[in-house]
C-alpha cells in the first residue's frame, strides 16, 4: 500500500474522524431517539460532501471541464457507487446507533479492528496488489495487545444496566457492522476508485439520508422526528452536527479518497487506528476515566501507544526477495 505524506495525513484524519463519532453519538442520544440521530448525522454530513463537490467544480479545472461525465453517472456505475452507500453508511451506522444505547462507547471500539482483519483478509483474494502478509498479520496482533490494556481497566467501570438480550444484540449489531463495513471497503475499490472521490461521496451521502429519512419515519413516525427536532435546544444540536460533518461528511470523503489512491485495507485499518481517538473522546466528553486510579490511566495510556505502533507496522511492505536465474 503506497503511502504520501498526504494519503497518511488522510489516513490519520479518518481514524480521529471516525474515533470521536462513537462519543459524540452517545452525547447526542442523550437529546435525541436513535433514528433520529443517525437521520440527522446522514443530513449533516451530505453538506460538507456537497461543498467538496462545489469545490472541484469551480476551482479543479480539469474536473469543471469534463463535470458532466464525472457527475451524471447511470446504469451500473451509478447502481455500485449507491450500493456502497447504503452498505457503508446506510446499514453500518444505524447499527452502531442503536448497540451504543445497550453497550459503553469503550465496548464499541473494540470490535472495530474485526473490520481490519475482514478487510485485509477479504482483499488479499480480491486485488493483486494488497495481499495479506506478516506485517499486516502483526498489525492485528499488536492492536488487540494495545486494545485489551484499553479495555482491561474499563471492566471495573461498567456502563449503564442493559438487560442481557440487550447487551447480545448489542455486541451482534456492531460485529455484523464492522464486518459489512470492512466488506464494502474492498467493494467500494474494485468498482468505484475510477470516479471522482467527491462525486462518489455525495452519491453515497444522498441514499445514506433518504433511507435513514425512510427508517425513522417507520419506526419513530414524522410526529416523534418534528417532536424532537422542535424540543431540542440549540446547544443540542451541536452533536449530530460535528458527527454529520466531521464523522460522516469528511469522513467519508477520506475513505473514498484513502480507497482510490492507498487501497481497501486502508480503509479497514481505520477501524483499529480510531480506537486510540474513541478512547480520548471518550475521556473528555463522557468522563470515562473519571473513577480510574492511576496505575489504569498508565495501562490504558501504554494500551493506547500499542496500538498507534501496530497501525504503523501494518503499513510495512515485505521485501520481496530475488533470485538470480539459474544458468
Amino acid at each position: 500500500m503506497p503511502f504520501s505524506l498526504k494519503s497518511a495525513s488522510v489516513f490519520v484524519f479518518a481514524c480521529f474522524a471516525y474515533g470521536i463519532s462513537s462519543a459524540v453519538v452517545k452525547k447526542g442520544l442523550t437529546h435525541f431517539g436513535p433514528f433520529v440521530m443517525i437521520f440527522y448525522r446522514m443530513f449533516f454530513g451530505l453538506i460538507p460532501s456537497v461543498f467538496s463537490l462545489l469545490y472541484s467544480v469551480f476551482f479543479d479545472f480539469e474536473f469543471r471541464m469534463r463535470w458532466k461525465e464525472y457527475i451524471l453517472l447511470k446504469g451500473w456505475d451509478l447502481f455500485h457507487i449507491c450500493f456502497t452507500g447504503f452498505c457503508f453508511l446506510g446499514i453500518t451506522y444505524p447499527c452502531i446507533g442503536i448497540a451504543l444505547i445497550w453497550i459503553p462507547s469503550h465496548a464499541e471500539q473494540i470490535m472495530h479492528p474485526i473490520a481490519a482483519m475482514v478487510g485485509a483478509i477479504v482483499s488479499h483474494f480480491a486485488f493483486h496488489d494488497e495481499k495479506f502478509h506478516i506485517y499486516k498479520f502483526l498489525s492485528i496482533v499488536i492492536s488487540t495487545v494495545g486494545l485489551a490494556m484499553v479495555i482491561y481497566p474499563t471492566m471495573d467501570h461498567p456502563g449503564p444496566s442493559s438487560t442481557l438480550f440487550q447487551i447480545v444484540m448489542g455486541y451482534c449489531l456492531v460485529f455484523f457492522a464492522v464486518c459489512v463495513f470492512g466488506v464494502t471497503s474492498v467493494y467500494m475499490k474494485a468498482k468505484t476508485i475510477k470516479f471522482h472521490p467527491n462525486v462518489v461521496t455525495v452519491y453515497q451521502m444522498i441514499v445514506a439520508t433518504i433511507f435513514n429519512f425512510i427508517v425513522t419515519i417507520f419506526f419513530e413516525g414524522h410526529n416523534k422526528l418534528i417532536e424532537q427536532s422542535k424540543s431540542a435546544k440549540i446547544d443540542n444540536w451541536i452533536w449530530p452536527i460535528i458527527v454529520g460533518v466531521v464523522g460522516t461528511g469528511l469522513s467519508q470523503t477520506a475513505a473514498n479518497y484513502l480507497v482510490a489512491n492507498v487501497g481497501a485495507t486502508a480503509v479497514a485499518f481505520t477501524g483499529i487506528g480510531q480506537v486510540s481517538f474513541g478512547v480520548i473522546s471518550g475521556v473528555i466528553w463522557l468522563k470515562e476515566w473519571a473513577g480510574y486510579s492511576y496505575i489504569e490511566i498508565i495501562i490504558s495510556m501504554c494500551g493506547i501507544s500499542i496500538i498507534v505502533f501496530g497501525v504503523i507496522i501494518g503499513f510495512i511492505e515485505p521485501k520481496h526477495q530475488e533470485y538470480e536465474p539459474l544458468p
